[in-house]
């Protein structure tokens, strides 16, 4: 879900195409939070604005595991919440 997040909004749907991931990560924290994705073909800002909640929360996780701590703890109870406010 989180890949799939972020090659969509790498893919013309207004996602900076310089920057690399951090750059990315933060239109997807935008995007998260109510950012509007002008450009984007209703289907795909559709899947973006679902998603993004928990793609951002992932890619979260990710950068502290990767970049900071081996010993992040995995975010489950953030996830759940974000999950839930998708049903």
């Amino acid at each position: 879900m989180q890949v799939s997040v972020a090659l969509l909004a790498a893919q013309g749907c207004g996602a900076p195409q310089n920057g690399g991931p951090a750059h990315r990560n933060e239109y997807i924290r935008a995007c998260a939070d109510g950012a509007d994705l002008a450009g984007a073909p209703p289907a795909v800002a559709a899947v973006i604005r679902r998603y993004a909640p928990v793609a951002a929360i992932m890619n979260d996780f990710y950068w502290d595991l990767f970049g900071t701590s081996r010993t992040t703890p995995y975010p489950s109870e953030k996830i759940e919440r974000a999950m839930s406010a998708m049903r």
